[in-house]
């Protein structure tokens, strides 16, 4: 008796909860949207800034995308451009020599070349005129070690600068619709 008793009594409870809720929910929802100020979506379309740069296809933004590294090239060294394109007309791909123990190799690819920022180290390789700083995109690192594994002699790394992007960028934002009468 004692369990018919408490079942009757939450169903009463129940019962009474959902009596005592409006039952045209529309009517609420109609009420709150027309006091809601009204706003749309518009799009912008802008030309891609300068720090928008592609590889294999995806769009990276170089200050703020955690996979890009800031690489200094050191003025000293023995640096050669080569392969994909004529110095001057468009990216190529810049590998430097530096001297010591162990030697380093370092390159990057879609290097946009600038003469103005290269002078002639001797007949057969150039050096920047000064320390360039540069956002690059790590593809490979590694150590090479002596046939016995005991020594290392020499370390190597490769960049890519990635390309200009040059699609236009949307820019989404919400405006207020002003009311008409």
């Amino acid at each position: 008796m004692k369990i018919r008793m408490k079942t009757l009594a939450i169903l009463l409870i129940s019962s009474a909860s959902c009596i005592a809720q409006p039952t045209n929910t529309n009517a609420l929802a109609a009420v709150a949207a027309t006091n809601a100020p009204k706003t749309m979506l518009v799009t912008n379309w802008i030309a891609a800034p300068s720090n928008y740069r592609t590889i294999d296809g995806l769009v990276y933004e170089v200050n703020s995308s955690p996979k890009w590294k800031t690489v200094t090239l050191p003025a000293f060294g023995y640096y050669n451009t080569h392969g994909m394109g004529r110095v001057g007309k468009g990216p190529v791909m810049l590998t430097a020599s530096f001297p010591g123990n162990p030697p380093s190799t370092l390159s990057v690819i879609n290097y946009p070349y600038n003469g103005r920022d290269f002078m002639q180290a001797n007949a057969a390789s150039i050096r920047p005129i000064r320390n360039l700083t540069l956002r690059l995109f790590p593809l490979l690192s590694g150590t090479n070690y002596a046939k016995t594994g005991d020594r290392i002699t020499g370390l190597f790394a490769k960049y890519d600068y990635g390309l200009q992007y040059t699609n236009l960028v949307p820019i989404v934002k919400r405006v207020p619709i002003k009311p008409t009468k």
